[in-house]
Formats: structure tokens, C-alpha cells, sequence
């Protein structure tokens, strides 16, 4: 998360990434300063993820939805690793995923933040496709056996 997302876009750019999320949180209120990012990483072949904190609603990002590839739903606040998912951030991916499939938009979902053998199987019925289990599996003590756990919990 960082309050210029424009600089880094431009330096990953020449890496060519082939998705580039950025922090919604940062840019909230500037719409014409968003869609110059989402319209730059397009321009550039990237495709776009807009990653949005616990305490961002849905509705502050639906008007962006029909021009982006994913939205990034942080199940904890972001910036301190291991923490417990927030119960109603999969409410918040159960909301998402009804107004995509309302409004016949394909975007991914990802979730990053809590992701154990538990919590796995909850997002993904919540619509997520795509989740990041950072600590879950660094911190065990077979990353191997940590995802097959994850996988076996689906």
C-alpha cells in the first residue's frame, strides 16, 4: 500500500507484469486519477486488480468493476502477517461475487489475509478464486503438508 501507486505502475511496467493491483484506499475520491492507472496498465498490456482493506465497502468500487480484471479483498488489514480472517470479509466476497455474476462482469477475486485449512473453503464458496496463504504456509513446519491441507480442504 503506498500513497503514490502512479510511480511504481511506471516502474513495473517495463517489467511487464502480466497483473498489477493497486490500493484503492490511497486514490479514494480521485476517479480521474484511477482511471489513468487502470487505462495506463491496459495501454501497457497489464491487466488490473484493485485491492481494497476490510473497512472499504463494495459499492465504493462498483463503478470501476466493468474496466478491471480482479479485485484483491484483504481479509485482515494489511501490514502485519499471520493475523486471523475477518469474519465479515467473507461477506464482503459473497457480495462481490453476487453483483459479478448480477451484472454478467468476469473478474477474479483473490483474498489475502487469514488463509488456513479452515478459512479456505469458506471464501471460496463466497466466490474467491484465487487466494494467497502467506504465513499459513511459511510459518508451518512443512510448507508442503500446509498446502496439501489447503488443497484438501476445498
Amino acid at each position: 500500500m503506498v500513497n503514490n501507486p502512479e510511480k511504481f505502475i511506471d516502474e513495473y511496467i517495463p517489467l511487464k507484469p502480466r497483473i498489477l493491483s493497486f490500493q484503492f484506499e490511497p486514490v479514494k475520491g480521485d476517479n480521474k486519477r484511477i482511471f489513468n492507472m487502470i487505462n495506463d496498465l491496459k495501454e501497457n498490456g497489464v491487466r488490473v486488480g484493485i485491492a481494497i482493506n476490510p473497512g472499504t465497502e463494495i459499492d465504493e468500487i462498483k463503478e470501476f468493476l466493468p474496466y478491471i480484471h480482479m479485485v484483491l479483498v484483504m481479509t485482515v488489514w494489511a501490514g502485519l502477517g499471520g493475523q486471523e480472517l475477518i469474519p465479515k470479509t467473507v461477506d464482503k466476497v459473497r457480495s462481490l461475487k453476487k453483483y459479478l455474476d448480477e451484472n454478467d462482469l468476469d473478474l477474479d477475486i483473490e483474498v489475502d489475509g487469514g488463509i488456513n485449512e479452515k478459512t479456505a473453503k469458506d471464501v471460496i464458496e463466497a466466490g474467491a478464486n484465487i487466494l494467497v496463504s502467506g504465513s499459513y504456509i511459511l510459518n508451518s513446519d512443512d510448507p508442503k503438508i500446509a498446502i496439501n491441507r489447503l488443497k484438501d480442504s476445498l
